[in-house]
């Protein structure tokens, strides 16, 4: 059964395929990538429920040469829409979008959206779009961390450890940015 879009479908031009600037791709909108996400996370018997999460909700730790993920579940949570307004303000201009799901849990899979394949493999990428769909774990050890005071030094502590979560969309700024051009519109 084929999803139809209430809403009008934009296409979002890419400065290429990676490797290839001359190239132009044309890029879907977030619900067609968000059935081809759901769909690959299926693939890997991963759960196709979806909790979203960007680069403020998510730290990295080094323990014993093993990169350990820590996040904070915003409240009220991100939601598809949020997830949306990201893709879409940032699709005309990103070189490379990257769906990630960072691990699974109780039903659902914690996943974001990057502008770096740091975490991809070349055949994860779907070249037609120029977006990479990771559905693998890219993390096996993470905490939930609950205290805002605990959170706060745990991200201080974490700078300096190099890793996927430096390339994840930060929705704060996409906002900002989004109510910025807004007013200078």
């Amino acid at each position: 059964m084929a999803m139809h879009s209430t809403r009008k479908e934009r296409t979002h031009f890419s400065h290429g395929v990676a490797g290839n600037p001359m190239s132009q791709v044309v890029r879907p909108p977030f619900e067609t990538a968000l059935c081809e996400w759901r769909r690959r996370l299926e693939a890997v018997h991963a759960p196709t429920r979806i909790r979203w999460a960007f680069h403020e909700n998510l730290c990295v730790q080094s323990r014993s040469g093993r990169h350990h993920l820590l996040y904070q579940l915003r409240q009220p949570a991100i939601t598809e829409m949020d997830a949306s307004r990201v893709y879409e303000r940032i699709a005309p201009r990103a070189e490379c979008i990257a769906f990630l799901r960072l691990f699974s849990d109780d039903g659902v899979s914690l996943c974001t959206l990057a502008g770096d394949p740091w975490e991809c493999e070349d055949n994860d990428l779907e070249e037609r779009w120029n977006l990479y769909f990771n559905a693998s774990d890219a993390y096996e050890s993470h905490s939930e961390i609950r205290n805002p005071w605990e959170w706060r030094w745990r991200r201080l502590r974490s700078r300096g450890v190099l890793s996927g979560v430096d390339f994840i969309i930060s929705y704060r700024l996409v906002t900002r940015i989004s109510l910025w051009n807004r007013g200078n519109g």
